[in-house]
């Protein structure tokens, strides 16, 4: 029997169009757990590539089966980036825990997320909390509205170096209007920035109890006590069994050349197989 991970690719149907699913899972062992992942957004999810198939591997070789899935007008799946939605989002995800549970009827179902994946998975955990064993966030986005800011600086700067004069509300403007913004590359829709702009962890609470893994990494050492008392206060209420921890490591979303750092994969792995039955 090979120890190295099974991969299989499909599209499962979507709301809005195809959605494209990479499996990962078990060569090993017979599978104990199942996480569906979340990617980042835009540009930051074209740099965690390396890193998400990494994770994907890593944790199969612990007994998970991993479904690293791309949300509508992102990645492999269906449609254009400007004519995603965040509400689409939120169903997209909704849609594929459905198919994870359909396809592992058996195994507990973590959710996980990177960035903005995590904020994500927090909006429709909060809407739907059932049949979650727990919720993997990692580096979590914990202000969309702060989010969005900091991706429309990327145009202001851009534009700074053409010595033209732009601002970050000003192109929010441009959003309430219904216009779309070109931001490196990206034409951002309304439907998908303002929602977001509303969406905040404080906010999207966990249920009681439920099983939390928080990981951050940067590049500065942070206590793993400094960075449970930044997480969100509502999160640190709700469950008992939040868990959160630091590793002084490479921002890989943040990467100009991907990559995954083996400490971080580590730590990821030790930390969800603490959680297998």
């Amino acid at each position: 029997m090979t120890k190295r991970p099974v991969l299989s690719a499909q599209f499962i149907n979507g709301s809005t169009g195809p959605l494209f699913v990479l499996g990962v899972a078990p060569g090993h062992c017979t599978p104990k757990a199942s996480l569906l992942l979340l990617s980042p957004f835009a540009e930051e999810m074209n740099r965690s590539r390396k890193m998400m198939a990494a994770i994907g591997r890593t944790l199969a070789l612990k007994g998970f089966c991993v479904l690293i899935a791309d949300t509508y007008g992102t990645g492999d799946s269906g449609g254009s980036f400007d004519q995603a939605s965040w509400d689409g989002w939120v169903d997209d995800v909704a849609r594929l825990r459905r198919h994870a549970r359909a396809n592992n009827q058996d195994l507990p179902l973590w959710l996980g997320g990177i960035r903005t994946g995590a904020l994500l998975l927090a909006d429709q955990l909060h809407l739907a909390p059932e049949g979650v064993a727990g919720a993997l966030m990692i580096q979590p986005v914990i202000s969309g509205e702060r989010f969005l800011t900091q991706f429309l600086r990327l145009r202001v700067a851009a534009a700074m170096s053409r010595g033209e004069r732009e601002s970050a509300g000003a192109l929010k403007k441009l959003l309430e209007n219904g216009e779309n913004v070109n931001v490196s590359g990206y034409s951002l829709p309304p439907s998908l920035a303002l929602p977001m702009a509303k969406r905040s962890l404080q906010q999207l609470a966990p249920p009681p109890d439920l099983p939390v893994e928080w990981i951050e990494t940067g590049p500065v050492a942070r206590e793993p006590e400094e960075l449970l008392a930044s997480t969100p206060e509502s999160w640190r209420h709700a469950s008992s069994a939040l868990k959160a921890h630091y590793l002084q490591d490479e921002a890989f979303w943040a990467m100009p050349e991907p990559v995954a750092p083996q400490g971080l994969l580590d730590l990821i792995a030790r930390r969800m197989e603490s959680h297998l039955p």
